[in-house]
């Protein structure tokens, strides 16, 4: 079972103290926590099947018709020689009608990992959303000109639609297509990922519960692991 290593520990309870020096600040401070039976990004995961705890925080201030704004998110990992991470966010959101719209950047940083394995890397990430009533629909793409562990040129495509239903409940799916310059680098080919959830607020808590696969076979993800397969999720989030 892993455990979370003190630096871990401490970075992401520093993440959801700092709303209190920052009351005076025009603009809003939002923030949520999470745990989860296992973090996975674009299918994959990142905790090695375990738990993981997650601390995130965003300032954003109205200035006319759009929304600058600026983020830091934190999670547990478990990599051999990585156990926390942390991507830093900025951009401008807005909307034009009832079409949605975000364009900026996503800065994953792996503080304990040494600088040669090339783990850091940065993204441009842009996204447009329609809310049809019955169900809402976001589209989006991010590039990296030099991905994970220096990877090269990737670019990641997905669609997701968030369905309202009955006893307030929110049924979720996506998709995605990670395409990836040097495979052999990354440790898997192209590949597709999707999920299926639900999720429901209950006592200012919002529980979810999603289904998460991806089109690699154990062969294909990073030297024969079971981190790519298919994997049901639980999570609680607390949003402040």
């Amino acid at each position: 079972m892993t455990r979370l290593r003190p630096v871990s520990l401490a970075l992401l309870v520093a993440l959801s103290t700092l709303p209190a020096v920052a009351q005076t600040i025009p603009g809003a401070i939002t923030g949520l926590a999470t745990l989860t039976s296992d973090y996975a990004f674009r299918g994959i995961s990142q905790s090695d099947s375990d738990p993981a705890v997650q601390v995130g925080l965003e300032y954003g201030v109205e200035v006319g018709s759009v929304a600058p704004y600026l983020g830091i998110w934190g999670s547990s990992v478990n990599f051999t020689d990585a156990n926390i991470e942390l991507d830093v966010t900025g951009g401008v959101r807005g909307k034009i009608g009832e079409v949605t719209w975000d364009l900026g950047f996503v800065y994953y940083v792996y503080p304990s990992a040494r600088s040669t394995l090339n783990y850091d890397f940065v993204e441009v990430a842009a996204k447009l959303g329609y809310d049809f009533g019955m169900a809402a629909l976001t589209v989006g793409a991010n590039y990296s000109t030099d991905y994970f562990g220096g990877s090269g040129d990737a670019l990641y495509l997905q669609a997701n639609l968030d369905v309202p239903l009955p006893w307030g409940l929110v049924a979720s799916g996506h998709v995605g297509h990670q395409s990836i310059e040097r495979n052999a680098v990354f440790g898997a080919p192209d590949y597709l990922d999707w999920s299926l959830g639900v999720t429901k607020e209950v006592l200012g808590l919002s529980l979810g519960l999603s289904y998460v696969d991806t089109d690699l076979s154990k062969r294909e993800c990073s030297g024969g692991t079971s981190l790519c397969g298919a994997r049901v999720i639980a999570s609680v989030t607390k949003k402040f």
